[in-house]
């Protein structure tokens, strides 16, 4: 309930509204009545292209939860519910919106630990163990053959690994033989990945049973935090180190020879912790002389968090109907615009907490289902 004009109305919030609206029964009501202005704002309910009958506007004063602001109200011809548009409802304090937040500053951190951000590291804790069956016979491959002129770059990379004691040289019988293929990086031109064709050896890798995290775990996990640090680990593949009786299994050749790498890893980034500077220092101290990251800027590319989804996909999921004839215009480059803003942007959105008063609203437009789920937010004394 707020005060139009000093009068009781029953209103409903729209946060998708840019504008406030009330029916013309609800503006003959009010006491004292608001003089109209002639309007010449044209306004469409959702999906409509044919605009609401406006019997002009006026400009009153709105109250509610001891705000009071000035605001336009647009009264339409007809019966019509009293809608309180984003605008209003915000400098009302009734919601408030999650916005971008400013990132972590990790000047300080590349400044106090510049050695965990160049080169290689090397997890200091138990080296891995493959457990391998006896059962299965060993496999040499035979060496497959690399383009001449690729051969200086493949030198120069195999070097650098083994400098970095990635890999090391093998010497003496050798029971598995993997070949190495060679695919040049295409967002780095003249860079080689190396890889090695290892189908084999995993058949004979007794596999241990690990319980991954969902995304839901993690942002329960992350309920009630406010400020995030990601560290990627640099070639995080490298930075496990195998036991000496594991490695022979991941012989591979080169024209150089036989290789077996000295490390190998079965996780391929660093958590997202629960991050201010004093707790990123400490992780940072805690890997100091052991892991090497990489800071990057964080985004949002989960599908969930990308606010009204199923209205800025419409024109693209559109196409991909069995009888839609395709057709690349105007709404469709605009909704393959927006969609890239709104993946590459620092949305924030509030995490379910079982303790807070929660209220469920559900929402339908002419091409989705929408669902908000507001809480209240004693941070804010609103709804978030």
């Amino acid at each position: 309930m707020i005060e139009v004009a000093g009068s009781p109305v029953k209103a409903l919030i729209d946060t998708g509204a840019s504008v406030n609206v009330m029916g013309v029964q609800q503006y003959r009501r009010l006491q004292p009545r608001p003089r109209l202005a002639p309007s010449s704002t044209k306004i469409f309910t959702y999906g409509s292209r044919k605009p609401l009958p406006l019997k002009g506007r006026m400009a009153v004063t709105v109250q509610a939860d001891g705000r009071t602001i000035a605001t336009t109200f647009h009264v339409v011809d007809r019966e019509a519910d009293t809608l309180l548009g984003s605008q209003a409802a915000e400098e009302l304090g009734l919601v408030t919106f999650a916005r971008c937040i400013p990132l972590c500053q990790i000047n300080y951190i590349l400044r106090e630990f510049p050695e965990l951000f160049a080169g290689l590291g090397c997890l200091k804790a138990a080296p891995i163990k493959l457990h391998v069956d006896k059962a299965v016979k060993p496999v040499a491959l035979r060496h497959r053959r690399i383009p001449f002129h690729l051969g200086p770059l493949v030198e120069q990379e195999l070097a650098n690994l083994e400098e970095q004691g990635v890999i090391e040289k093998v010497s003496g019988p050798t029971p598995w033989v993997s070949p190495m293929v060679i695919a040049e990086k295409p967002k780095q031109p003249g860079k080689n990945c190396l890889c090695f064709d290892m189908r084999l050896p995993n058949q004979a890798i007794k596999r241990e049973r690990h319980i991954t995290p969902t995304i839901d775990d993690i942002i329960s996990d992350l309920n009630g935090s406010r400020w995030f640090s990601k560290l990627d680990l640099n070639a995080g593949y490298h930075q496990l180190q195998l036991v000496e009786e594991s490695r022979y299994i991941t012989t591979f050749s080169t024209h150089l020879g036989l290789q077996a790498p000295e490390i190998r890893c079965i996780i391929g980034s660093g958590g997202i912790p629960r991050c201010h500077s004093t707790n990123l220092v400490r992780l940072t101290k805690r890997n100091e002389r052991k892991r090497r990251y990489t800071p990057q800027r964080p985004k949002t590319t989960i599908s969930r968090f990308i606010p009204r989804l199923a209205t800025l996909s419409e024109p693209l999921r559109a196409l991909t109907k069995a009888d839609a004839p395709w057709a690349w215009g105007s709404p469709e480059e605009e909704a393959f615009q927006e969609l890239k803003k709104a993946l590459l942007c620092d949305t924030t959105m509030a995490y379910f907490d079982p303790v807070k008063k929660t209220k469920l609203t559900i929402d339908a437009s002419p091409v989705g289902l929408g669902q908000c789920w507001p809480k209240k937010a004693n941070q804010v004394g609103g709804l978030l």
